[in-house]
């Protein structure tokens, strides 16, 4: 006799929670700012736009500010992953805050001064 009941993972419930949108957020972040930093190291050029700012403004819109800590630890490592040597604390600090607020501020005046509704 074979035992056909199987535990299904429900990936709706895993996904509500609040630490795995964090650490999901966190390593998106990451992952899409290297291949950012690395198109940068190989085109020699300005990047004109930030995509993983994309990506924490999207996450932002559908599940709420309290994801700000995963934004501002992302950007805060991602420079330091290729060991910068030098002290560059202040300036990688300075650009983890303002990435964590612009998101939430353009979240905030969509909402609030636009309307923006994201149930589509």
């Amino acid at each position: 006799m074979v035992n056909t009941n199987k535990q299904k993972i429900n990936f709706y419930k895993l996904g509500s929670s609040y630490l795995f949108r964090l650490v999901l957020l966190f390593i998106i972040y990451i992952v899409i700012g290297k291949i950012s930093l690395l198109a940068y190291e190989i085109f020699g050029e300005k990047l004109i736009f930030w995509p993983a700012s994309g990506v924490a403004l999207a996450c932002i819109f559908i599940w709420g500010y309290s994801l700000w800590p995963a934004i501002f630890f992302a950007t805060f490592l991602l420079p330091l992953m290729p060991l910068i040597s030098g002290d560059l604390t202040i300036p990688i600090a300075v650009r983890a805050i303002s990435n964590s607020i612009e998101p939430l501020l353009v979240v905030y005046f969509c909402r609030r001064g636009v309307g923006f509704n994201n149930s589509l």
